[in-house]
């Protein structure tokens, strides 16, 4: 009878084992293969520098489009163009980068943009 719990304990103890090595060559295989740079997580920095050029030209409700070439040194191109909306009057898109999946990486994504010319 003693064998019996000593060796179901055993084999708890093997399974935890296997467990946490299968999860930690999950974990390893994702980030080496660059899964943590797809969708959101990749482009976080891009977005952060279309936040801040929102945040430096948030009192400007001038009609015109406004063009930030190498904007604060990231090598982005910029582009805020008018929406039409009042709580967010310009769409900010990068021109020179899109997203994993092609997309265009702009602020704000459900804002019109209009361009005339």
């Amino acid at each position: 009878m003693n064998s019996e719990v000593s060796t179901s304990g055993t084999w708890v103890y093997g399974a935890a084992i296997l467990l946490v090595i299968v999860i930690g060559a999950s974990g390893l295989y994702m980030a080496l293969s660059g899964y943590f740079k797809h969708e959101e997580l990749g482009s976080r920095e891009y977005y952060a520098t279309l936040q801040m050029a929102e945040f430096e030209n948030r009192g400007n409700r001038a009609p015109n489009p406004i063009l930030k070439e190498n904007f604060d040194g990231s090598g982005l191109n910029i582009l805020g163009v008018p929406s039409g909306e009042a709580e967010a009057p310009k769409v900010w898109i990068i021109l020179n980068k899109v997203s994993a999946d092609e997309h265009p990486l702009m602020i704000p994504w459900y804002a019109p943009a209009f361009v005339d010319g």
